[in-house]
């Protein structure tokens, strides 16, 4: 008889504070400077959805870099959302620190994956890091929403909701565009798919700046 498969198995990243409020303010979200790179360590689950994964907040100075590209689609024909934003070394460090202690105990559990690092160094033509931020879609039959919130703030410091009234990626691209600034409050989800590991960084929240 063949041997039953083993369910999946993914690290999962975590740190002393990323279960309580941070000093931001901002509750379950750590701001960078309240991340120490000794305290992330890492743990295997047979589960995607830990509870204590780590939880950021980059303010302010995260610009996007490259927009949403609408040509990348999963299997299911829905469009696979991504952005390309600036990293500084704060955030780099950190990333570097989770990829570290992740694709160490991925290794050490028996996967053969390519690691691919958070970190992106030498995308094109950039000569400066920048990293990845994911925007999940939510399917439900033949509809489908963004699952992260996108918010609006006005050059007053007002932050409001933004409405989508249908899911239309072009709508999301001309807010989401090269040189705009935005705080993300997102995610570390770590992946084992198809020969190719490693972090995504989901947004769960994002704040657009207004335009200088």
């Amino acid at each position: 008889m063949p041997s039953p498969k083993k369910k999946p198995q993914s690290p999962d990243i975590s740190a002393a504070r990323a279960t309580v409020e941070g000093c931001s303010g901002y509750a379950g979200f750590l701001e960078l400077d309240e991340v120490s790179t000794t305290s992330i360590s890492a743990s295997i689950t047979l589960h995607y959805h830990g509870t204590h994964r780590i939880k950021l907040l980059h303010k302010n100075l995260t610009r996007v870099r490259f927009g949403i590209n609408p040509k990348f689609v999963d299997q299911a024909g829905w469009p696979c959302l991504s952005f390309l934003v600036d990293a500084s070394p704060i955030f780099c460090e950190i990333l570097d620190s989770c990829d570290a202690v992740a694709k160490k105990i991925s290794e050490d559990h028996g996967s053969s994956s390519e690691w691919r690092h958070a970190v992106i160094r030498n995308y094109s033509y950039i000569n400066t890091p920048t990293v990845r931020l994911h925007i999940p879609t939510i399917v439900n039959g033949d509809t489908a929403q963004y699952g992260t919130e996108i918010h609006r703030k006005d050059h007053s410091g007002n932050v409001q909701q933004y409405i989508f009234d249908k899911f239309d990626v072009t709508e999301l691209s001309n807010l989401l565009r090269t040189r705009i600034s935005v705080d993300a409050f997102f995610s570390l989800d770590t992946y084992d798919y198809q020969q190719s590991a490693g972090i995504h960084l989901v947004a769960k929240k994002l704040v657009i700046h207004p335009s200088q």
